[in-house]
C-alpha cells in the first residue's frame, strides 16, 4: 500500500520525483540499489559499449567512393559532414544521400570523417 501511495503523491505533484528518488535511494542499501538497477538492465554488465566497428579497411566502405572514403575526403577538404557515398567511383557514378543510406553506411561515413579530423591532415 505504501508503494502505491508514494507513486500516487508523485503523480499528483505533491512530491517532486527527484526528491522521491533520493528518498528511496538513501533508504535502500547499496546491494538493493544494485539489484534494482540490474533487474532493469542498467548495470555495467548491460551498458558496456559494444566493440566499435573499424570501417577504414572494410569493403565496401573503404573503397574509392565508399562511405568511409567519402567521409574522410569531406573532412580532408574541410567540407561539412554530410553523409553520402557513390555506387562506383567518386563523381563518376550515382551519389547516394543520407536518407537512402543504411545506418551502417552512415556510421562508416561518420567514422571516416572523424578519423580524418583526428589525423589533423587537411587541404
Amino acid at each position: 500500500m505504501s508503494r502505491e501511495r508514494l507513486i500516487e503523491i508523485v503523480e499528483e505533484g505533491t512530491l517532486d520525483p527527484m526528491m522521491a528518488l533520493q528518498m528511496c535511494a538513501r533508504w535502500m542499501t547499496d546491494d538493493e540499489c544494485h539489484n534494482m538497477l540490474d533487474a532493469h538492465e542498467l548495470t555495467d554488465r548491460f551498458l558496456e559499449d559494444e566493440e566499435e566497428t573499424d570501417y577504414s579497411n572494410r569493403e565496401p566502405f573503404a573503397r574509392h567512393g565508399g562511405a568511409y572514403d567519402r567521409g574522410a575526403a569531406d573532412a580532408y577538404y574541410r567540407r561539412p559532414c554530410a553523409p553520402h557515398y557513390y555506387t562506383g567511383s567518386s563523381h563518376q557514378s550515382t551519389r547516394i544521400e543520407q536518407p537512402d543510406m543504411s545506418e551502417e553506411e552512415v556510421m562508416a561515413y561518420r567514422q571516416g570523417f572523424q578519423d580524418q579530423r583526428d589525423s589533423g591532415e587537411f587541404k
